[in-house]
C-alpha cells in the first residue's frame, strides 16, 4: 500500500510539473497571454493580434517604438494575446505553428525579438505556403540569436509542439472577452477606436489620456 501511495503522489507531482511545463515562462498570471513587463501601477494595455494579420503587422510596424517608449517611461503593463482564428479562415496552421514558436522562443528569452521577427517575415501572400516550417524553425532563431544547445531547444520545442494547449487557450479566452478581429486594442478593459489613430503620437494620447 506504501508503494502504491508513493507512486500515486509521484504521479501526481508529475502530472503537476507537465501542466506547469505547458506554459510559457512569460505567460500572465491569468494565462490569458504574454505579459511584456511588470508595472502593477500603470495602465493596462492589451494588445490581441494574429500573426496572419497584414493589419497586425502595419500596426506592429508603426506603433511598437511609441509602446516600447511608454514601457520604459513605466505608464503601461503590456501583454500579447496572440490569436489563430486567421487558420481557420486561410485553411491552414500558420498562426498556431507561428504562435508556437513564439512561445518556444520565450523559453529562450527572445519572445520579443522572436515575435518582431516574425511580423518582418510574414509573407506577401496568404495560404498555404505562409510561414513555413523552414522558416519558423530554423530561420528566424537563427535570426534573433539562438544557436548551439539553445537552438536545438528552441527547435525540439517547436517539434513537440510543447504549448499547443497554451496557444489554444489564448485563442479561447480572446473569443470569450469579446475580441473578434485583429488588432484589437484595449486600455484598462475599453477599446481604442484605431480608426481614430493616424499617428504614434495619436495612439500615445489614446492610452494615456
Amino acid at each position: 500500500a506504501i508503494v502504491v501511495v508513493g507512486g500515486g503522489v509521484a504521479a501526481v507531482l508529475k502530472f503537476r510539473e507537465s501542466q506547469e511545463a505547458s506554459f510559457p515562462p512569460s505567460a500572465n498570471k491569468d494565462h490569458t497571454g504574454m505579459a511584456i513587463n511588470k508595472a502593477p501601477d500603470a495602465r493596462k494595455l492589451e494588445i490581441y493580434l494574429d500573426y496572419q494579420c497584414p493589419f497586425c503587422k502595419k500596426f506592429e510596424e508603426t506603433m511598437a517604438p511609441t509602446i516600447e517608449s511608454m514601457i520604459e517611461s513605466g505608464d503601461v503593463e503590456v501583454t500579447y494575446h496572440t490569436m489563430i482564428f486567421l487558420d481557420k479562415n486561410l485553411r491552414n496552421d500558420a498562426s498556431e505553428r507561428a504562435t508556437n514558436a513564439s512561445y518556444c522562443a520565450d523559453e529562450q528569452g527572445v519572445y520579443d525579438e522572436f515575435h518582431k521577427a516574425v511580423f518582418q517575415n510574414q509573407p506577401q501572400t496568404e495560404g498555404q505556403n505562409a510561414y513555413p516550417d523552414a522558416l519558423i524553425r530554423d530561420e528566424l532563431p537563427k535570426q534573433v540569436g539562438l544557436e548551439g544547445e539553445k537552438l536545438l531547444a528552441f527547435q525540439t520545442c517547436y517539434d513537440d509542439r510543447k504549448f499547443d494547449d497554451y496557444v489554444k487557450r489564448v485563442d479561447n479566452e480572446a473569443g470569450k472577452a469579446g475580441v473578434t478581429g485583429t488588432p484589437t486594442i484595449r486600455v484598462d478593459g475599453e477599446d481604442i477606436d484605431l480608426q481614430q489613430i493616424s499617428s504614434p503620437e495619436d495612439f500615445r494620447n489614446a492610452v494615456l489620456n
